[in-house]
């Protein structure tokens, strides 16, 4: 019929934007398994690809980017690296002190030793119960 025709048009970003979002991508992650799985869908890797790029196994990486769990102190320098910056907040002192230590993969006991404090204080520093 005459009346009926018309044309669709959308650009070539707009669908692979509504492409990325279907699968879980976010303009503002906030936890750290939504900054992980944003950067993979902006490369356009698989969850393998990332896990042997972090050297890790694909079971682990998948965990964190479902934010099951989260990663060890180890690992939080090559995360940092992948992502190019660091995902949490650095707010308050307690916020800057976690983000320190996992900047070096650092456990809270040998993050102390290097600053000449026990892991206790290291713990209580990062949770704001003291400075």
């Amino acid at each position: 019929m005459p009346f009926c025709h018309f044309t669709i048009k959308a650009s070539r970003t707009a669908l692979r934007f509504r492409n990325f979002v279907r699968k879980g991508f976010r303009l503002k992650p906030q936890t750290l398994g939504q900054h992980l799985l944003t950067r993979r869908l902006v490369l356009k890797l698989t969850q393998k690809e990332v896990a042997a790029r972090l050297n890790t196994l694909r079971e682990h990486y998948e965990r964190w980017e479902r934010d099951e769990v989260e990663p060890t102190a180890s690992f939080w320098p090559r995360l940092i690296g992948f992502l190019g910056y660091y995902p949490g907040a650095d707010k308050t002192p307690a916020d800057c002190v976690l983000k320190a230590r996992r900047m070096l993969g650092l456990s809270q006991y040998a993050f102390g030793r290097r600053v000449k404090a026990i892991a206790k204080d290291v713990r209580e520093w990062e949770h704001g119960e003291s400075e």
